[in-house]
C-alpha cells in the first residue's frame, strides 16, 4: 500500500470543532435513552442521529426500527444431533450470543469499494462466472455459482441504494469525503444485511492517510478538516453501533457495549519492514481523547516492533488522561475472511465428565457414552489424563460438526452478500475457539501428579468438584509443570479439531484464545 508512514509526534493536530462536540453529546443522550429501554423503538432517535452526521438509516428495517431478516443462528439448533444439544444443555460448549448457536464474520474489505467501485468489482465477479463455465457443474461448482451470483446482486443493490442518495459508488472515490463515505456505506448495509450483528470495520487508518494526504497536498483539505473528517466517520460508526434489535425479534442483538467491530479498525501497527502509522492513525486517537471515548470505540493499538517513539508516548498520554488504549501483542494472526468464533469448550466440565463417565453431574444426563466412571478417591495423573483424551475425542467430533451446520446455514440464508462481495471469490475459512478454565486445569493435573487431589461426591457419587491439600496448591506451578500440561491440552485439543471434516472443505483451524489469556496463534 502506498502509504506514507509518520513517525513523528503530535504538533501537527487540529482541535475538534465545535459541531463534532456537539454531535457527540447528542449521540451519548441517544445511547442513554436506548440503554435505559432495551426494547423501545430507537429508530426516530437514530434517524435524527443519522441525519446530524450526514447518513441514512439502512433498507430493511420494519416499522419498530428493528432488522426483520431471520438470524441463521436461531435455525442452527434443529440440524444439531441430541449428542451436540446435550454437550450445549450441559454447559461444555457455551456460545457468546446465545445457548444453541455459533457465530460466523465475514471480514468483508469495505475498503475495495472506495479503491475499485461497484462497477469494477461486478466485472470480477462475472470474470470468475464465466470461468467456472469449463468445469463440470459438480454440487460444488453449483454453490460456487450460485455465491457469485448473490455477491452480483448484493452489489447491484448496494449501487442503486446509493444512487437513490446521489451517490454513485460504480466508481472509485476520487477524494477522502468521498472515500470515508464509500467505506462508511459499505459498512452499513453490511450491519443492515446481517441483522445488526457486530461487523468488523477493518484497518483504515492507512488507507485514509493516502486520500488526506494527497487532498491536502493539492489544497483542498486543511488539518482540521481533515481531523473533522475523521471525527465524522467516528460518529456513522458510533451510530451504527447504537442501532439494537430486540432480543425476541428472531436476530442477533447489537450489544451495545461490544467493542469489537473497532477493535481492528482503530490504531494499529503490524510487525513489519515498516510501520503502518500514519497521521491519521494520530488523528483518529486525538478524536476520541477530545470529544470523550465511548463503550462502542475501543481503540486498540497492535504493537510492534516499529512502533514509532512518538504515538507510543502520545497512546500512553491519551491512556493515562482520558482514552482507555487497549494492546494487542505485534504479529498476531493472519488476515481472515471468513471467521467461525464467539464460542468455546468447557475444560472444567469436560474434566468432571471424564470422571463421571461422561455423566454430567447436575443433571444427572448421560452427554458422553461408553465412558467408565472413577470410582476412587484420589485420582491418578495419568489415568486422568486418558480419560480426559477420550472425552475431548468425542467434544472434537461434536464440535466441528456444530460449527459445519452453523457455516450451511450462515450460506443457505445469504445475510453476508455484501461483506462476501468484498472478498476473494474463494474465500478462506477460519475456525476459532476458546477454551475456559485451561488454567485451573492444568493446575489440578499438575497437583494430581504428586496425588494431592480428592474428588468431592454427591449422594448419587457423582464427582462434583476437586480439592487440592493445601501444602500442595502452591507447588503446581513450580519448574513450569503448569504451563507444559497447558500447553499439552491446548496442542491435544487443536490438533484433534484438525483430523475433523470440516465444511467446506478449505476450513482451517488457525487460533485459539483462552479466558483472561492472550491470544495464540495455530499453525496450519
Amino acid at each position: 500500500m502506498n502509504y506514507s508512514p509518520y513517525t513523528g509526534d503530535a504538533v501537527f493536530l487540529a482541535p475538534s470543532g465545535e459541531r463534532s462536540r456537539k454531535i457527540w453529546k447528542m449521540l451519548s443522550v441517544v445511547r442513554e435513552r436506548v440503554a435505559e429501554v432495551p426494547r423501545t423503538n430507537p429508530l426516530h432517535l437514530l434517524r435524527e442521529a443519522l441525519a446530524s452526521v450526514g447518513g441514512t438509516l439502512p433498507t430493511g428495517l420494519n416499522e419498530s426500527g428493528y432488522f426483520v431478516r431471520p438470524a441463521p443462528g436461531v435455525h442452527q439448533d434443529r440440524l444439531f444431533s441430541l449428542e451436540i444439544r446435550s454437550a450445549f444443555d450441559a454447559g461444555v460448549f457455551v456460545s457468546a450470543r446465545d445457548g444453541h448457536s455459533i457465530p460466523r464474520q465475514v471480514l468483508g474489505d469495505y475498503r475495495r469499494v472506495a479503491l475499485y467501485g461497484t462497477e469494477f468489482l461486478r466485472a470480477e465477479r462475472l470474470r470468475q462466472i464465466k470461468a467456472l463455465d469449463a468445469l463440470e457443474f459438480t454440487d460444488e461448482v453449483i454453490r460456487q455459482r450460485d455465491r457469485l451470483h448473490s455477491q452480483l446482486d448484493a452489489l447491484r443493490d448496494f449501487t442503486r441504494m446509493g444512487a437513490r442518495q446521489g451517490l454513485d459508488f460504480s466508481r472509485p472515490a476520487s477524494n477522502a469525503r468521498e472515500a470515508v463515505e464509500w467505506i462508511l456505506h459499505a459498512h452499513l448495509a453490511a450491519v443492515a444485511e446481517q441483522g445488526g450483528a457486530a461487523v468488523q470495520l477493518g484497518s483504515l487508518c492507512a488507507f485514509l492517510d493516502i486520500y488526506i494526504q494527497r487532498d491536502m497536498e493539492g489544497g483542498v483539505l486543511t488539518e482540521g478538516e481533515a481531523q473533522e473528517l475523521v471525527e465524522r466517520l467516528l460518529a456513522r460508526v458510533r451510530v451504527v453501533r447504537l442501532i439494537a434489535a430486540q432480543p425476541d425479534a428472531g436476530v442477533q442483538p447489537l450489544h451495545l457495549d461490544d467493542a469489537e467491530s473497532m477493535g481492528d479498525a482503530v490504531l494499529q501497527e503490524e510487525a513489519r519492514s515498516r510501520t503502518r502509522v500514519t497521521r491519521t492513525s494520530f488523528r483518529l486517537l486525538h478524536a476520541l481523547y477530545q470529544l470523550g471515548p465511548v463503550p462502542e470505540l475501543a481503540p486498540m493499538v497492535r504493537d510492534g516492533d516499529v512502533l514509532p517513539q512518538g504515538f507510543r508516548i502520545f497512546c500512553e498520554s491519551a491512556a493515562k488522561h482520558r482514552c482507555s488504549v487497549g494492546r494487542a501483542p505485534g504479529g498476531g494472526c493472519p488476515d481472515l475472511a471468513v471467521s467461525h468464533g464467539g464460542a468455546h469448550i468447557n475444560l472444567n466440565k469436560a474434566l468432571l465428565l471424564s470422571v463421571n463417565g461422561g455423566v454430567d453431574e447436575i443433571s444427572g444426563y448421560l452427554v458422553i457414552r461408553n465412558r467408565e466412571a472413577f470410582t476412587g478417591d484420589v485420582p491418578v495423573y495419568e489415568d486422568v489424563m486418558a480419560r480426559l483424551d477420550g472425552v475431548l475425542d468425542a467434544l472434537a467430533s461434536r464440535w466441528v460438526s456444530a460449527v459445519n451446520a452453523a457455516h450451511f446455514m450462515y450460506a443457505r440464508h445469504e445475510r453476508e452478500r455484501t461483506s462476501l462481495s468484498l472478498v476473494d471469490p474463494d474465500p478462506k475459512y477460519v475456525l476459532t475457539y476458546g477454551l475456559t478454565g485451561l488454567q485451573r486445569v492444568a493446575q489440578l493435573l499438575a497437583a494430581m501428579q504428586q496425588s494431592a487431589v480428592h474428588v468431592d461426591r454427591d449422594d448419587d457419587g457423582l464427582v462434583t468438584d476437586f480439592r487440592v491439600e493445601p501444602q500442595a496448591s502452591g507447588l503446581a506451578d513450580v519448574d513450569g509443570v503448569c504451563e507444559r500440561i497447558g500447553e499439552r491440552l491446548r496442542e491435544s485439543v487443536a490438533r484433534k479439531l484438525r483430523e475433523q471434516r470440516h465444511f467446506p472443505g478449505n476450513m482451517r483451524l488457525v487460533e485459539t484464545r483462552t479466558m483472561a489469556e492472550p491470544m495464540a496463534a495455530m499453525a496450519d
